[in-house]
Order: structure tokens, then C-alpha cells, then sequence
């Protein structure tokens, strides 16, 4: 496959995207529902015969410890937010389910292989659920492809020679069969919403667009980290430019990029449910790129525990109605990360039954500073 076929792959991979992300609205439109419909059977087919050619996802050539390292990031990102929507909701089996670290995943191909089928099982069951945490229904579905891509080439079979000849040609003929298909959705995207809803049919538009090289377009990329060590990418981070109303969201390897724009000095904005919004300016000139590594700051809550004035330890600090539960260290301090926006109950208590508590209003990913006194 070449180059010009393997942009056209990553355009269907956005416009599969934005079709899950508003489906609501399109399929209430029943002649655009039945492309959709379509459109989604042919991208598959497209990625089955990906998957004979040796390719990943993206339609680029990806080695089976490179498809086994995109696989482990995106599945452990999802099952550690998913720990935090079990935590917030305190249910205490998933929570302890999907407390999964790296280490967990250091398997023999056909254990992985079962792990992962699992962890994916147990989000599909909770999807609804795990949207408000960026768990969404598009992330679960190309975790899935990979582990297809990943159970097709991790013996690499050389009788699959034969079978990656025949979908070279089967693959420009799917692509020109997916297009058409797309020329249609415009037709009745435009007709539809054009009036009604600018702002996504524009979104629509610049996920068909195909750009061919970063190199000639002014471009601003993020790669997101929740880690100093950048092992772990934040996936469906809001990425913007404000001030050109522009937003993106980061991939499942923790990138975005907003492409096409007038050169000069802006502010990206990332944010992202758990950690504190991040704002970075910066200068770009007219068809140059700028790129960031980006280590967002989980949102906190800290302070002291006293008794009559005393720091004590040992109190138990938590957040009401969720499994976010601290024990004072030996200075009467306490720190709880990973608090969602919005208002709250905050408690603490000892082993004598005594307890006390504060409410509390997080704002924007702020770190809040809350001192308890008995």
C-alpha cells in the first residue's frame, strides 16, 4: 500500500470517529444512517484485509512488538480510567478488576491474548457508564482491531505470503468502494445539517480532508502524558487553540494535532477529567510545526487533620459516596488525586467513631487546599 492509500486509511479512521461521536444526531437521519451503516461494514472489510497485508490500523506496517506496545498502552489507559469511574462510584469489584499495571500485562502472546479479551469484555459491559471518564465506544473498537492485528501476526506465518499478494489489490479496491460510499454521506451531511449544525458539519469536513505531509501545513502537535517517565499516553485529551475555536483530541497513543492555520503566537489548551487544565503558549511561523510532550498534573485535594490543634495520624480522609480514601501520615497530612470536577463531600474520621466533614466545589482541575480540624 502506498502512501497516498495510507492517508486515505487514517481519513476513514477519523471520519469513523466523528460518526461514533455523534451518532445520536446523525442517525437520526435515516437515508445518512444506512451509509453509516454501510460505511462501517466496508471499513472493516478494509481492515480485514489490513490485517492479511501485515498492517496495523492506521495502514501503516507495524511489527508485532510495536502492535503488542500499542495494544498494552491502549487497553491499560482505558482500564485505569476505568478504575477511577469504579473508585468514583464505588463499586468495589471493578475497581478492583481494573487495578491493572504494566507488569500485569508481561505474558506469554497466548495468556495476553485472553487478559486483554477480558479487560475489553468488561468495558464493552460498562461502556455507557465510562463515557463521562473518556471511556468511549471508538477506543474499545480499535483495541479490539489491534488484538485482531495482533492474534494475525504474532506467529507471522509464511504460508500468509499468498494471502498478502491477493489484498494488495483488494485493498485499492475496497478504498475506491469506501469512498464512494463517503461522497454520498457528504452529499447528505451537507444537505442536512449544513443550516442546522455548522460547527459539526465543519468538524465533518476537516476530518475528510487528507493531509499529506505535516511539514507543509502550520501544525501544532501534543503528545499527553499522565506520567514524568511518558509511558502512560491520557487518550480523549481535549486539545484546542481557543482563539481559532479549534479542538482535537488525543489518539490512543496520546497524540493530536491541529493542522492548517495562520502562523503566529497562540495558546494550546489540554484538559483532560482528573488532572489540572494545562496552557501552553507558543509561536509557530506560516507552514512550520511545533511540537510538545506534555505531562498533565493530576487534580488534588490536600491539607492537614488536627485535634484540638494537634496533627494527628492514622485519620482516614475520604471523598463521600466513592472509594477515594486516604489515611493521615505520621504530620497529619493527606493528599487525594484523580478528583473529578463538580461538588463534593469531604470526611474524615478516626477509630473512635469521631468524624467531621467539609463540602467542596472542584473547579477546572484546581488543586484545593482543605485543613480539618476536630
Amino acid at each position: 500500500m502506498d502512501s497516498k492509500q495510507s492517508r486515505r486509511v487514517n481519513m476513514f479512521t477519523l471520519v469513523a470517529l466523528f460518526f461514533t461521536k455523534y451518532s445520536t444526531i446523525l442517525s437520526a437521519y435515516i437515508p445518512l444512517l444506512a451509509q453509516m451503516v454501510l460505511f462501517t461494514n466496508q471499513e472493516k472489510d478494509l481492515q480485514i484485509l489490513l490485517n492479511q497485508q501485515g498492517y496495523g490500523s492506521k495502514g501503516k506496517t507495524i511489527s508485532k512488538d510495536s502492535l503488542k506496545a500499542a495494544l498494552v498502552s491502549l487497553v491499560l489507559s482505558m482500564a485505569q480510567k476505568a478504575k477511577g469511574w469504579a473508585l468514583v462510584t464505588n463499586n468495589k469489584e471493578m475497581a478492583e478488576f481494573f487495578d491493572i499495571y504494566t507488569s500485569d500485562f508481561k505474558l506469554k502472546d497466548n495468556d495476553l491474548i485472553t487478559f486483554i479479551q477480558i479487560i475489553l469484555q468488561n468495558l464493552t459491559t460498562n461502556a455507557t457508564a465510562l463515557i463521562p471518564y473518556k471511556v468511549v465506544a471508538a477506543d474499545i473498537t480499535i483495541a479490539n482491531t489491534f488484538l485482531a492485528d495482533f492474534i494475525v501476526i504474532k506467529d507471522s506465518p509464511k504460508q500468509q505470503i499468498d494471502v498478502i499478494k491477493t489484498a494488495t489489490g483488494d485493498i485499492t479496491k475496497q478504498i475506491k468502494i469506501i469512498d464512494n460510499t463517503l461522497v454520498i454521506c457528504d452529499t447528505l451531511i451537507l444537505g442536512e445539517f449544513e443550516l442546522s449544525n455548522p460547527e459539526m458539519v465543519a468538524e465533518y469536513n476537516n476530518n475528510r480532508k487528507i493531509v499529506s505531509s505535516v511539514g507543509q501545513h502550520t501544525t501544532v502537535k501534543a503528545h499527553v502524558y499522565s506520567d514524568i517517565a511518558q509511558m502512560h499516553p491520557v487518550i480523549n485529551a481535549e486539545v484546542s487553540i481557543i482563539s481559532l475555536n479549534r479542538t482535537t483530541y488525543t489518539s490512543f497513543e496520546g497524540e493530536a494535532e491541529i493542522v492548517q492555520f495562520v502562523g503566529g503566537s497562540y495558546t494550546l489548551s489540554i484538559v483532560s477529567p482528573g488532572y489540572v487544565k494545562t496552557n501552553l503558549p507558543f509561536a509557530v511561523a506560516k507552514g512550520k510545526h511545533v511540537e510538545f510532550d506534555v505531562v498533565l498534573k493530576p487534580t488534588l485535594i490536600h491539607g492537614r487533620v488536627t485535634n484540638k490543634g494537634i496533627p494527628v495520624a492514622g485519620y482516614n480522609v475520604n471523598i463521600v459516596g466513592t472509594l477515594l480514601s486516604v489515611i493521615t501520615d505520621a504530620n497529619g497530612e493527606y493528599n487525594i488525586y484523580m478528583v473529578l470536577d463538580g461538588e463534593g463531600v469531604l470526611e474524615s474520621s478516626n477509630e473512635g467513631g469521631d468524624s467531621t466533614s467539609t463540602t467542596f466545589t472542584m473547579v477546572n482541575g484546581q488543586t484545593l487546599r482543605i485543613d480539618i480540624a476536630f
